[in-house]
C-alpha cells in the first residue's frame, strides 16, 4: 500500500522567558502567548531560521529562543553553564491514559485509520501492522494519526 502523505502528527515548541525577578509577568512564555508552530514542508516541521521580535506569536517565541541560544553559546563571565547529554534505558513511548487511541475502518476505501497519543509514533505503526496483519479485514491502507 501507498505511504500516506498527509500532515505530520504535530510539532511544537515551548519557551518561557520570565520576568526580572519572580514576581514580574514573564516576557514570553508559550502557557500564556502561545505554543510555537512550524511551518509544514514536504511532511516536515520547518521553523523559521531569521524570528522577529515583533513578529507573529512563533516568530517571537523563536527569536526568544535563538536569543537564549546565543546567550549560552557566550555566556557571561558570571554563568555556569551546563552542556549534558541525558540518556535512559526507561523512555515511556506510550502515553498511559486508559483513553490514549481510537481507531475506524472505512470499508469504502479499504482504510483503517487510527488517532492515537504516542510520543513514539513509528514504533505505534510497527507494532499496529503486526497487530492487524492476521485480519480479515480487506485491508489496503493504515493510516496512523499520532
Amino acid at each position: 500500500a501507498p505511504l500516506y502523505q498527509g500532515d505530520p502528527y504535530g510539532s511544537y515548541r515551548f519557551v518561557r522567558v520570565g520576568g526580572k525577578t519572580p514576581y514580574e509577568d514573564d516576557e514570553f512564555s508559550s502557557l500564556k502567548d502561545s505554543m510555537l508552530f512550524p511551518t509544514i514542508l514536504n511532511r516536515k516541521p520547518v521553523w523559521t531560521s531569521e524570528p522577529k521580535l515583533h513578529g507573529d506569536l512563533t516568530e517571537q517565541g523563536l527569536f526568544h529562543a535563538k536569543r537564549m541560544a546565543e546567550q549560552l553559546e557566550n555566556p557571561p563571565q558570571d554563568w555556569l553553564v551546563f552542556d549534558e547529554r541525558y540518556k535512559t534505558p526507561s523512555i515511556e513511548p506510550a502515553a498511559l491514559e486508559p483513553d490514549n487511541g481510537n481507531g475506524w475502518y472505512d470499508a469504502a476505501s479499504k482504510t483503517l485509520h487510527f488517532v492515537v497519543a504516542t510520543q513514539c509514533p513509528f514504533e505505534v505503526a510497527y507494532e499496529s501492522v503486526h497487530m492487524i496483519k492476521p485480519s480479515r479485514f480487506a485491508l489496503e491502507k493504515f493510516n496512523i494519526h499520532p
